[in-house]
């Protein structure tokens, strides 16, 4: 057990943290390995679908850090390994629907920002919920929306692939539904199942990405450049 100022220190969210120290947290941490595993295969497809613009290397390497961020906070669990953890996930679901828009629609640049745009808009909107609703997930619902359109738009054009994002959509709603449910199992079930929202969302990174890379659209409105 640590000492009344490390209990302190520390951001305890989580069922499966009881106490400071580094290894407190062994499932929600090393579930982090499913973050890894999805950067690993997603780099594989963009090497063959020959994926190159920025964004998509831009996307890669946020998925790396979301694996880096989320582990640092499940063992070090301060304020500035939770700002580690929160930060890539939100520049990458800002990136990716800047990158579907852009790229798997092929719509021009400013209508890809437009996109992004709203989708802040809504972020702020859900922000003003009260922080402790379903166990600090509300800022993860305005996903569910958004993602579930996207997921609508590649099945109604028959992109490739059609039911990847809507597959993608489902898997995060039972993801999110684990991470709400964390603390409320404590009695039941002492790890908590935040790792399941771990391994889940390692998943969800492949398909988003695969639903992406595979719809790739080169033949770009004219006059505009790939960004």
């Amino acid at each position: 057990m640590g000492t009344a100022q490390e209990l302190d220190q520390i951001i305890d969210l989580y069922c499966e943290r009881t106490a400071a120290g580094l290894w407190n947290e062994p499932l929600n941490a090393s579930s982090n390995l499913a973050f890894f595993i999805a950067a690993f295969f997603v780099y594989r497809l963009m090497r063959r679908e020959g994926a190159a613009a920025l964004v998509f290397r831009w996307l890669l390497f946020l998925i790396v850090a979301i694996a880096a961020g989320s582990t640092l906070f499940h063992t070090i669990a301060d304020r500035w390994s939770l700002l580690a953890d929160i930060l890539p996930i939100f520049l990458f679901q800002l990136s990716f629907v800047y990158g579907y828009v852009r790229y798997a629609i092929g719509t021009n640049w400013p209508a890809a920002v437009l996109a992004v745009t709203g989708f802040v808009l809504l972020t702020l909107a859900f922000g003003q919920l009260p922080r402790h609703w379903l166990n600090g997930s509300v800022g993860y619902l305005p996903v569910l929306p958004y993602l579930l359109a996207l997921g609508v738009y590649h099945w109604r054009y028959k992109l490739p692939e059609p039911f990847i994002l809507l597959w993608a959509t489902a898997i995060f709603a039972v993801s999110l539904s684990f991470r709400s449910l964390d603390m409320a199992v404590c009695d039941m079930l002492p790890t908590g199942v935040h790792f399941v929202w771990h391994c889940l969302n390692g998943l969800l990174l492949y398909l988003v990405m695969r639903g992406l890379i595979i719809s790739l659209k080169r033949d770009y409105p004219a006059g505009t450049a790939p960004l």
